[in-house]
This record gives structure tokens, C-alpha cells and sequence, in this order.
């Protein structure tokens, strides 16, 4: 029985090594995509900068399918409150469609 009881011990610490790697992984991608994309989080979309998860990935010394894993189905809480999914960061045409839209409403 204690093997037992040592054994599940054992997988519960394997279970939080990796779910604290995963916070790391995705705190440092926040950080790699605030710092690059800080005239956007103060100013608009108009001011979003093209990037890719390649070049964040490359950045952190990761495989970009760690990026992709990490930020896949999440969401940022932007300085002006509103929520928006992380992927919507690596779209690289979204400040010239803010500017398409407008043209076009007007």
C-alpha cells in the first residue's frame, strides 16, 4: 500500500512540474508579445505589428509549436478591458483591415 499510495505521490509532482513549466512558457510568450506589440496596447490596432509565432518562438529558444500550443484557446485581458484571443496578435493584416473597415463605413 505505500508503494502505492508513493507511486501516485510521485505522478502528482510530475503533474505540477509541468503545469508550472506551462505557466512559464505561456508568461514568457505574454512578455515576448507585450513587448513587441506595446504602440498597439496603448494606441489601437492600427499600431499592431506584424509578427509570427516563428519569430517569438525563435526569440524564447522554443519550438514554434510551443507557441502555438501555448497561446492556442487563450485569451489577453487588454489595458482597455476588453478580452482578446491571443491569436488574433500573429494577424498580420488586422491594422490595414481597421483601416479598410473605416474607409468603407465612411
Amino acid at each position: 500500500e505505500r508503494a502505492h499510495v508513493q507511486e501516485y505521490i510521485a505522478r502528482a509532482r510530475v503533474f505540477l512540474t509541468n503545469l508550472r513549466q506551462r505557466e512559464s512558457t505561456l508568461q514568457r510568450i505574454g512578455e515576448a508579445i507585450v513587448v513587441r506589440q506595446e504602440a498597439f496596447l496603448l494606441h489601437g490596432v492600427r499600431h499592431l505589428q506584424p509578427m509570427t509565432r516563428a519569430e517569438i518562438a525563435l526569440e524564447l529558444g522554443v519550438h514554434e509549436s510551443t507557441v502555438s500550443r501555448a497561446t492556442a484557446d487563450k485569451t489577453a485581458l487588454l489595458p482597455n478591458g476588453t478580452l482578446l484571443p491571443m491569436s488574433e496578435f500573429f494577424v498580420a493584416a488586422r491594422g490595414v483591415q481597421d483601416v479598410l473597415r473605416e474607409l468603407i463605413t465612411t
